[in-house]
């Protein structure tokens, strides 16, 4: 009650404020209530109010079909203030279709260049071992490695994965890149003082377009430093999970009938029925980077060194960092050549622009909180334990 009260007096607020006119309310045949005139010539600019008999009457078959009824009476109008109707841009083209499509061509230009790019980019061979300096090492295809100290990769393409050891600190502790220029590696203070350390990855706040690419990439992006400055860089991230769900994503209907089929490959009788009846097997696959890669690559991603940070202590990290980096680069190879499978299918099932520019926009989102933020997660591992 008190819900519908709220709306109600939202309703009577909007109506007591406008100064549309009745001959701006419009109605289709069925009398649900359309744009008003004003708003209506803004967004909709070469329509006309014809709408065909035969139209009318294909809806009128359909809604019968599904006994809805179409002949009620006509409900209260909804009145739009004319401020609002007035404080709508005009459309950038001819019409709206345009209009959404030149925005999103400029919310994406610059990054699709950059992703047209990084499918081209070539894969140089992974360093076989890492430098165990603090910070970013950077390590030429054609020379020894070259220690950057308070220096971070500038490159505008880069593939990214991070490290972390939850049972340890919060915080990373090693990443992977491979850019344009070469391999990057990149380790912690924590590591080497054995202790927690509130250290975040830098990579600056770029001028000019950049893309990070990733499997996941909000993690990864939740550990560099300057995404916590709310001065909006042109850094920008695209991840090629969401990539792969567009392309060959699975439902949850689908999920455990995929499972099955995983289960019983080792039955080649039953693989073979279970995948007659369900082709649809053999062209998707869950969204982990190993099983992702070994669809869109047919590559077997080797994970067995996760272990050395799942169950670590500060000793043992320090021990086996060079496992780490490895078992690390092994992932971001992975995600490149991901990345170069997916990329041109995405492009041809998601063409529109406003596709990719939405991708971006949502993977540079910042997430305002106060005092109260706390008290929230609180609550929420109460719950949870409880």
């Amino acid at each position: 009650a008190q819900h519908m009260h709220g709306r109600l007096a939202i309703v009577r607020a909007v109506r007591r404020f406008s100064t549309l006119k009745n001959d701006q309310i419009r109605y289709n045949p069925f009398n649900i209530q359309l744009l008003p005139k004003a708003l209506r010539d803004k967004v909709f600019p070469a329509r006309t109010n014809d709408c065909p008999p035969e139209i009318i009457g294909i809806a009128e078959e359909h809604l019968r079909r599904h006994s809805i009824p179409f002949d009620q009476p006509r409900p209260p109008a909804s009145v739009v203030p004319e401020k609002f109707v007035n404080a709508i841009p005009e459309l950038m083209g001819k019409d709206i279709a345009e209009h959404f499509y030149k925005l999103g061509v400029f919310g994406s230009q610059d990054w699709k260049a950059l992703a047209d790019t990084a499918s081209q980019m070539k894969i140089p061979k992974r360093p076989e071992k890492f430098c165990e300096q603090l910070g970013w090492t950077f390590y030429p295809e054609d020379g020894p490695f070259k220690h950057m100290g308070s220096e971070y990769p500038k490159d505008q393409i880069l593939i990214l994965d991070t490290e972390s050891s939850w049972a340890l600190s919060r915080y990373p502790l090693f990443a992977v890149a491979l850019g344009q220029s070469g391999w990057y590696s990149w380790m912690s203070p924590a590591v080497a003082s054995k202790a927690d350390l509130t250290q975040l990855i830098p990579l600056g706040l770029p001028n000019d377009p950049q893309l990070v690419i990733g499997h996941h990439v909000s993690f990864d992006r939740g550990q560099i430093h300057e995404e916590y400055d709310l001065r909006l860089s042109k850094r920008r991230f695209l991840d090629t999970m969401s990539l792969h769900c567009a392309i060959a994503g699975l439902s949850s209907q689908q999920r455990p009938l995929w499972n099955k089929s995983r289960k019983d490959a080792e039955d080649p009788c039953r693989s073979e029925d279970l995948n007659h009846e369900s082709p649809w097997l053999q062209h998707g696959a869950m969204n982990s980077l190993v099983d992702a890669v070994k669809l869109h690559c047919n590559v077997d991603l080797d994970k067995s060194d996760l272990e050395l940070l799942i169950d670590a202590t500060w000793d043992s990290i320090h021990a086996n960092r060079q496992k780490i980096l490895q078992y690390c680069s092994r992932d971001v190879e992975a995600t490149a050549l991901l990345y170069k499978a997916v990329w041109g299918r995405f492009c041809e099932y998601c063409p529109h622009p406003v596709t990719l520019a939405g991708i971006l926009a949502m993977g540079s989102m910042i997430l305002p909180v106060d005092s109260s933020w706390g008290r929230y997660i609180s609550k929420c591992e109460t719950g949870y334990k409880e």
